[in-house]
């Protein structure tokens, strides 16, 4: 494994056990590399697993098809019926794989970074987009959460800034 700077600095040493198996430390990500001299993580967060709602969604739908198929192959006297249900629930199988998949590398290359000098984000897997602001410029911090969100645990959290170009951003 390659040494990167969060174990050097020993900065996960204060997380909980939970926020430490966030920590991807087999990679070096873009707040690893862009951190600079005695600049340390204090917060690493990730996706909520309701990101992943979609697939999941498809997937539960798959498993309702398949069922069916099931019990109309053994009420059924007609193969060609039950031979497409099962064609069909295997397409919703194969959907909700690519869907999960599409997001799950999603959430290994966004990164939502709390140093003890600045915030970072960085979004995407293609088309990387890469944002930062000093503690010192930020101007308001707003939660926004449905109630379900709220009831999960999940929202979106916009930082504005002191600055012109960037003004605002947000960890979603």
């Amino acid at each position: 494994r390659p040494p990167d700077a969060g174990r050097a600095t020993g900065d996960e040493d204060h997380l909980s056990a939970g926020h430490r198996r966030m920590l991807p430390f087999s990679r070096m990500g873009y707040a690893e590399k862009s951190l600079v001299a005695g600049e340390s993580i204090v917060y690493r967060a990730r996706h909520h697993w309701i990101f992943y709602r979609n697939g999941i969604f498809v997937l539960f739908l798959a498993a309702l098809l398949g069922g069916a198929t099931l019990y109309s192959s053994k009420e059924s006297h007609d193969p060609t019926l039950t031979r497409w249900e099962g064609y069909l629930a295997l397409a919703f199988v194969g959907i909700a794989l690519l869907l999960l998949l599409g997001r799950w590398l999603r959430a290994q290359t966004d990164e939502f970074v709390v140093t003890d000098r600045r915030l970072l984000c960085s979004k995407g897997l293609v088309n990387r987009m890469h944002e930062q602001a000093p503690i010192d410029k930020i101007q308001d911090i707003t939660i926004n959460q449905t109630w379900i969100g709220g009831m999960l645990g999940y929202g979106d959290v916009v930082v504005e800034t002191a600055s012109e170009r960037l003004g605002a951003f947000t960890f979603n």
